[in-house]
Parts: C-alpha cells; structure tokens; sequence
C-alpha cells in the first residue's frame, strides 16, 4: 500500500507550543501535528492507525526516542473535533504532549521549539478526509495563530489541499486534507 502524506507547514521560529484543533471525517487514516527542535530533536502527536500517540526522534541520527501508543480511539472520537497540542511545561525545556487539553504524556527534549509546525496526514485513499484549523503558535507566553502556512504533498496521487487561500469558506489558520482541490507542493495556503 503506497501512502501520501499532505497538510500544511508554517515557519514559525523559536517557540514554546503549537496546537492544531483537527476536525475527523470518519474513522480512517492518520493526523498528526509535529515540529523540530533546535537540538535536531523531532515530536509529533495526534492519531496514528487508531490510537491517540506521541512520538520523538533525533532527526541528526535517525534514531527513534520514544513510541507511546497512549489509547485507541472509540467511534464517537471519529465524530467531533479534537485539539493536538505540544508544549512547554512550566518554561523549561521539558515537553508535554495533549489531546484535548489531557496530557499524554512528557519528554526533556532540552531545547526550544524552532522548526516548521506541520499539520499533516498519512492515508492510502483520497476518501479519507478532515480539516485543521485554529493552527496556533506560542511565542513568549502566548498563544497566536500560525500566520501563514504553505502547502506540504509527499506520494502519488497528491491529494486535495485547500486553506483560505483556495477556498474561502476556510477561516485563515484552516486547512482541509482530501477533496478537490489540489495544489503543489509549496503553495501559500493562508
């Protein structure tokens, strides 16, 4: 099975958090939000083959820190909105992972937010769809919306991407994975 993987990056610089609210269109595929660190380090959490999870790799080595497969999700998760949140705790350079404002768990990555936000996905069918939207950023405290983001298309067939930019009926800060439109790789989203 080939899969594609499409969303959504915002250069954001240094930071303590990102957080994307994910909108699931039925119970399939894959979605995530992820960033990396000023240490090479790379975290993402959200959904992966039907469990809420957290994961960190050292991008310098390739080498896999952690894997949690925290809980599989229940239907009813399939059908409201969920908010995927990576953050500091408490200033340091320790890192927490949420699902709906619940802790998954924590990790001492050591440094400071720095890369790319992605909100992203990984499914084989371009049946498989869902929306992000109220991308965040935390700069010094305080949360703000990601200001823009550009588009993200790995595998083949590119499936639909769409933020305010193509579609007006998204909000800025929006981003619908799957459906008709379909942009290439590196176009401004919002």
């Amino acid at each position: 099975m080939n899969y594609n993987y499409n969303g959504a990056y915002a250069h954001v610089g240094t930071n303590q958090g990102i957080k994307a609210t994910w909108e699931p269109n039925g119970p399939t595929g894959s979605w995530w939000i992820s960033q990396t660190f000023a240490n090479q380090l790379w975290a993402q959490t959200g959904v992966f083959n039907s469990k809420w999870f957290y994961y960190i790799q050292d991008r310098s080595t390739g080498t896999d820190l952690v894997t949690i497969n925290w809980a599989h999700l229940k239907p009813a998760d399939y059908t409201k909105p969920h908010t995927f949140e990576i953050s500091q705790q408490g200033g340091h350079k320790g890192w927490r992972f949420l699902i709906d404002g619940k802790s998954i768990g924590s990790y001492g990555i050591g440094a400071d937010g720095s890369g790319d936000f992605l909100l992203t996905n990984e499914f084989a069918d371009a049946g498989d769809k869902a929306t992000f939207h109220d991308a965040q950023v935390m700069v010094s405290g305080v949360w703000r919306p990601a200001s823009s983001a550009f588009s993200f298309t790995m595998g083949d067939p590119v499936l639909g991407i769409a933020g305010h930019l193509q579609d007006p009926t998204l909000a800025p800060g929006a981003l619908r994975i799957g459906g008709p439109a379909s942009v290439t790789n590196g176009t401004q989203l919002w």
